[in-house]
């Protein structure tokens, strides 16, 4: 795993190979190797490996971007990875989703035969069929930038103090701001009629 995390990891992929069942397409700067084990436990030592706390890294990084699933994976500052749907499973614990390392993407079109696809195009010249819309990945994709962006460079698995990506001033209105504001309007005016 180490040779090919030295190599440069551009995506890790779930896939079915025939006589071996669930494995795991990974493509590098230079090859792809595929590894019998599923994506899940791939994922899992690349963490041990770069001492990241999956579950703690998915609840700091959901409560800052408001996301439940589908968390962008921070492994260092040059090297973080969202998650993709890149195939149909066939059993009920097979996975669905690949991770993709952001910095190695180099251009998303949506897929000609299906408008709820689209491809990334990778730096070294590979392709991914993704199963989502161009827009829910680029959605993705920002938020991996907005976690990059909170690494400390550094440290790379350290956090600056107190980052936070949004301005507390300057926060959006949810409904609960909107309805406050709505009633003290009602209360002004009903006090200068």
């Amino acid at each position: 795993m180490r040779d090919l995390i030295n190599q440069g990891i551009e995506a890790i992929l779930p896939v079915y190979i025939e006589n071996r069942g669930n494995s795991t397409l990974i493509y590098t700067r230079d090859k792809e190797d595929i590894i019998d084990k599923s994506c899940k436990s791939v994922i899992k030592n690349i963490c041990r490996h770069y001492h990241l706390d999956i579950k703690a890294s998915n609840e700091f990084y959901g409560n800052i971007l408001s996301i439940k699933k589908h968390h962008p994976l921070p492994l260092s500052k040059d090297f973080v990875m969202i998650q993709a749907k890149t195939r149909i499973p066939l059993g009920k614990h097979d996975g669905a989703y690949g991770y993709i390392n952001i910095a190695a993407i180099k251009e998303i079109r949506k897929s000609m035969t299906n408008e709820d696809r689209c491809i990334i195009y990778l730096r070294y010249g590979q392709e991914i069929e993704i199963h989502c819309k161009k827009s829910t990945l680029d959605k993705r994709i920002k938020h991996g930038h907005i976690v990059q962006s909170l690494i400390s460079p550094d440290k790379p698995s350290i956090l600056r103090e107190g980052a936070y990506p949004y301005d507390e001033g300057n926060s959006p209105a949810t409904k609960k701001d909107i309805a406050l504001v709505y009633m003290k309007l009602e209360e002004i005016s009903k006090g200068i009629w």
